[in-house]
């Protein structure tokens, strides 16, 4: 488990000699702290290990919606999420294609939507930024600075801690 930065494991185990089902009692260290969870024959569980790395950061989803409602705010064109819309449809396809099963899906939408305003409305449905690790949220994020922050003064990413 990582918890502030280093692996911590502490498993304590227990057999019950008077049950027919041995019985396990695990402590774990972790990110909320800690936590006892019991398991036994009867009662199993199921434990999920992730690379914490692939999880992108709140701060740059923060960060992102920062910028959507700056550009909004600012232009007054488009609200906060019709500029997300436009965000993803412009930068986050193009990177998240490169994933076979999220580029056959898309494949499927270009011909049921055709039109550029239909993709653009499709958009508020389809999970795209949602769907990326941080070296590619960090690339849609470059490319999202790099075009609307010549249009638009954006929140500076360092002041959320953040380097793009």
């Amino acid at each position: 488990i990582m918890y502030r930065g280093e692996w911590k494991r502490k498993v304590s185990s227990s057999s019950s000699s008077s049950s027919s089902s041995s019985s396990n009692h695990f402590v774990i260290y972790g990110k909320y702290g800690i936590r006892s969870i019991e398991t036994s024959l009867n009662k199993p569980i199921l434990v999920t290990i992730t690379d914490a790395h692939e999880k992108r950061s709140h701060a740059i989803n923060r960060l992102a919606h920062m910028w959507y409602a700056d550009c909004a705010e600012q232009g007054r064109e488009y609200t906060p999420e019709q500029i997300k819309c436009l965000a993803k449809l412009k930068w986050g396809v193009p990177i998240m294609r490169k994933h076979k099963k999220f580029n056959t899906t898309w494949m499927k939408l270009v011909h049921a939507f055709p039109d550029y305003e239909e993709k653009v409305a499709f958009m508020e449905y389809l999970p795209v930024t949602s769907l990326m690790t941080n070296p590619e949220m960090s690339e849609f994020m470059n490319h999202f600075q790099a075009v609307m922050g010549s249009r638009y003064e954006l929140t500076d990413p360092r002041l959320q801690g953040i380097e793009l």
